[in-house]
């Protein structure tokens, strides 16, 4: 009974979200969210993962749509995006979170969730080739290779031995069953909020569309990639780089949001963790059963992403504030003298957290599947 009153309730709040303007914050936050969004709200801080006062106000707002109460007393204040262009800042914080700003790389909170990915990943005893630069190597021109700068063509941000099913990116497309372990490629994509992919159709009509769309939009530009990587290196008439890329497949896209959400690849490589680390643990834990364990590392490990993406993109708009109001001469002055510092912090490797699964096996635990 409580269920389905809850059920009726969630139904009523969602018509009166619908009914707000296309564009209105809260409306954009209730359609971005997804089961790793509010994984913060029921979740106590720990040695590994915690939100400071800043980033849980930050969190907070963001997930409800609301102003920022750290961003909102600079409102109107210029943001430093160039030299010759500044723009202004929203009570949302959005702008400062959009700009291009000297010190404050977007890679930060791309790289901490990436990183985290990989590391709940290689816990479960999953393959992961973080970065592997030599993919296409062999197959351009070496005096190419040995200029400076970045290596030519794209380069994917991991290549993972996994059995997932075939990409179903599209929209109204379900996936399948999983396919026979492969490799993959998979490139992390980070939106941050007022990006216009939060307006597209599919984010407008579909719950957590923006990430989705982000995802699917992956594929086309490594094939892109490919093609004029072919048209600079290789010899008129061969495609030897977009062969290699269509050998792996369809590359596949991990999108995450502002709004703490993630795309559906994100959800298939964290429920391919948790067989791995059950079918490995579950003896060890004392579970009655290799589902019982599964059902609650599946829980714990959405927990903790979750929280690691709230947090780090709590953490980009964080570190931006002191850029606000001040002219883009003076941050890069400040840059030259080494006073801008920031970037992902140390992490510790994964485990199974067997303390809180007694809890959970006992029954207090049982309201973490429905999150």
């Amino acid at each position: 009974m409580t269920a389905q009153l809850e059920q009726c309730r969630r139904d009523e709040l969602h018509r009166d979200m619908m009914l707000l303007h296309q564009a209105d914050p809260r409306r954009v936050a209730w359609l971005a969210v997804d089961r790793l969004s509010s994984q913060w709200v029921s979740s106590h801080p720990t040695h590994r993962v915690e939100l400071n006062a800043a980033e849980f106000g930050e969190t907070f707002t963001t997930y409800m749509g609301c102003e920022s109460r750290l961003v909102r007393p600079y409102v109107g204040r210029s943001i430093p995006c160039g030299s010759r262009r500044h723009t202004m800042c929203d009570a949302y914080g959005h702008e400062v979170g959009l700009a291009s700003l000297p010190g404050a790389p977007f890679t930060d909170c791309h790289d901490a969730i990436a990183h985290e990915l990989w590391r709940i990943l290689m816990e479960a005893g999953v393959r992961v080739d973080v970065e592997p630069r030599g993919i296409f190597t062999t197959l351009i021109p070496t005096p190419v290779l040995l200029q400076p700068g970045p290596a030519p063509g794209a380069v994917p941000d991991a290549a993972i031995d996994v059995a997932l099913a075939a990409p179903a990116t599209a929209r109204n497309a379900t996936a399948g069953a999983r396919l026979p372990m492969q490799r993959w490629l998979f490139d992390v994509k980070t939106i941050f909020g007022g990006n216009g992919i939060y307006q597209c159709p599919r984010a407008r009509d579909e719950q957590s569309g923006a990430v989705a769309e982000r995802a699917h939009q992956v594929p086309r530009e490594y094939l892109r990639a490919a093609r004029q990587a072919d048209q600079q290196y290789s010899a008129a008439g061969t495609n030897p780089i977009l062969d290699r890329l269509r050998s792996f497949g369809q590359t596949r896209g991990l999108a995450f949001g502002a709004y703490g959400e993630a795309s559906p690849d994100v959800h298939a490589l964290l429920t391919v963790a948790a067989d791995g680390l059950a079918a490995r643990q579950w003896r060890d834990m004392g579970a009655r059963t290799q589902e019982e364990a599964r059902s609650f590392i599946v829980s714990s490990l959405r927990r903790r992403l979750g929280l690691v993406i709230c947090r780090e993109f709590a953490r980009h708009r964080i570190r931006r504030v002191p850029y606000i109001g001040v002219p883009r001469a003076v941050v890069e002055q400040r840059m030259q003298r080494g006073q801008l510092i920031g970037g992902p912090q140390a992490r510790v490797p994964l485990y199974v957290p067997y303390a809180d699964f007694y809890q959970y096996q006992a029954g207090a635990g049982r309201l973490a599947d429905r999150a």
